[in-house]
């Protein structure tokens, strides 16, 4: 009994590890592209928090997308947003 719950106990951690460590699939420009013009609305490259707010919603915690704490997002951090809130978009598109 106790071989079969450790055998369980290390199945479930190589489970765990590879989730955390699995490749992701490559980035799609063509979609990060369209969605990055819509969210930046004027237009200079960058959303920051009041452009995220319009966009987002009041609920959109802006600090925790801000990957590198600058007050703004480029394309990569709003990629890896998409990836965290939303990951089946990748795979179906927007709605």
């Amino acid at each position: 009994m106790r071989r079969a719950a450790l055998l369980c106990s290390a199945l479930a951690w190589l489970v765990a590890v590879w989730w955390l460590v699995r490749p992701m699939p490559a980035a799609h420009p063509d979609r990060i592209a369209p969605l990055f013009e819509l969210i930046d609305l004027d237009g200079d490259g960058w959303v920051r928090l009041q452009e995220a707010a319009q966009v987002g919603g009041p609920d959109l915690d802006f600090e925790a997308l801000d990957l590198d704490g600058d007050g703004r997002l480029g394309p990569g951090e709003v990629e890896a947003s998409v990836w965290v809130l939303d990951p089946a978009w990748w795979v179906e598109g927007p709605d």
